[in-house]
């Protein structure tokens, strides 16, 4: 019990890694030193690749969503801009799940195909935390770029920043061009890449065995 209050608040939860022998691996959020929110992965599990795992996925977030690791023996990342970000570091850990090989660990770009537009959706960034939701070759279908829009102030939790419902940002006004690009594909169906993550927090609870053994 007291290692588990020590990792802090559960974030999100993977119930059975097929990557690493179907191990519980957990997404925590912390407090450093200075009061700032960090993330760490930790498993109860006992396969010998367990270790090496952790270490995988905190890489992956890095890659992935434009996060830091954060220096020490425990596999710990944090957001650059040391804000909390806690949906987007949730669905980062999410897509990190899904993959095991370090050539699948690259950047995803901000332009893609989207067939219900038809055409290249692309997100256009500021600088300064602030994104607007475009069709490549102008105009485009304004219900279908504000329905994207919609998906990543569901999947990450931003706010709307113009009058035209096609813009988002972030409250900490911090570029996170990473995160935009992994989150495109899943904004253009937010309802189902939600769903995934909540059939993969309710699977399981991850407890200590210590705590299984005694029926907990």
């Amino acid at each position: 019990m007291h290692l588990k209050l020590a990792l802090g608040r559960r974030v999100q939860l993977q119930s059975m890694d097929s990557h690493c022998a179907d191990i519980t691996i957990g997404l925590y959020e912390h407090l450093d030193e200075d009061g700032k929110p960090r993330f760490q992965l930790h498993s109860y599990g006992a396969h010998p690749g367990t270790a090496a795992r952790l270490k995988f996925l905190a890489e992956a977030m890095v890659t992935l969503g434009g996060m830091e690791a954060v220096p020490g023996s425990e596999p710990r990342v944090r957001w650059p801009c040391r804000q909390r970000h806690a949906a987007a570091a949730k669905r980062v850990f999410v897509e990190a799940c899904k993959l095991s090989k370090p050539e699948q660990l690259v950047t995803r770009s901000r332009r893609l195909d989207d067939p219900k537009l038809p055409g290249v959706v692309t997100v256009v960034g500021d600088g300064a935390g602030r994104y607007t939701i475009a069709a490549e070759k102008g105009g485009g279908d304004q219900a279908r770029l504000k329905a994207i829009c919609a998906g990543y102030l569901k999947l990450a939790e931003m706010e709307r920043w113009d009058e035209t419902e096609t813009g988002v940002r972030f409250a900490c006004d911090q570029r996170h061009d990473a995160l935009m690009g992994l989150l495109l594909y899943r904004a253009l169906n937010a309802r189902a890449a939600l769903r995934e993550t909540e059939m993969m927090a309710s699977r399981g609870v991850l407890v200590a065995p210590s705590a299984q053994a005694q029926g907990v």
